[in-house]
């Protein structure tokens, strides 16, 4: 129905569940919900559906009785994330992003040794000197916590 197309356009937006539910209704987000999860190939649908099975008793018995929606669930979350949220050198998922003093992010983990200390001298994309600091890219992190469905 016209409401299906428009509930999942607001899902794919990132609109949450419990206000897109007193907009329209329960059921009728719900099983846009679950269409969504079984049908998008976007990030959004993993937490789209962690959100769904967490939602209340009979949302999570009736999507965890769909089949297709389990093993879509399941396939979203064994998907790489954004190409923003992966490490360019290491290429990699990131944790905890930190930007160079070139201006490029990395995972802290490929900027720092466990100690602090720099790992590189230069810049690997510019050849650039570096400065011995890195600063943490916050929303880039919140961005990653959503990916992995952690709470912010």
């Amino acid at each position: 129905s016209g409401d299906t197309a428009d509930i999942v356009a607001l899902l794919k937006l990132g609109v949450p569940l419990e206000r897109l539910e007193a907009l329209y209704g329960c059921q009728e987000v719900r099983a846009a919900a679950r269409r969504y999860v079984k049908s998008g190939k976007d990030r959004q649908r993993s937490t789209v559906g962690q959100v769904l099975i967490t939602r209340s008793v009979s949302s999570k018995r009736e999507a965890l009785e769909d089949e297709q929606f389990v093993t879509a669930l399941l396939a979203s979350l064994e998907e790489d994330p954004d190409d923003s949220l992966m490490d360019p050198l290491m290429l990699t998922p990131m944790t905890d992003p930190v930007v160079l003093s070139s201006g490029y992010v990395v995972d802290r983990t490929t900027a720092l040794h466990p100690g602090g200390q720099l790992r590189l001298r230069q810049c690997p994309f510019t050849r650039v000197p570096l400065e011995p600091k890195v600063y943490p890219v916050v929303f880039l992190a919140l961005q990653i916590k959503e990916w992995r469905g952690e709470e912010r």
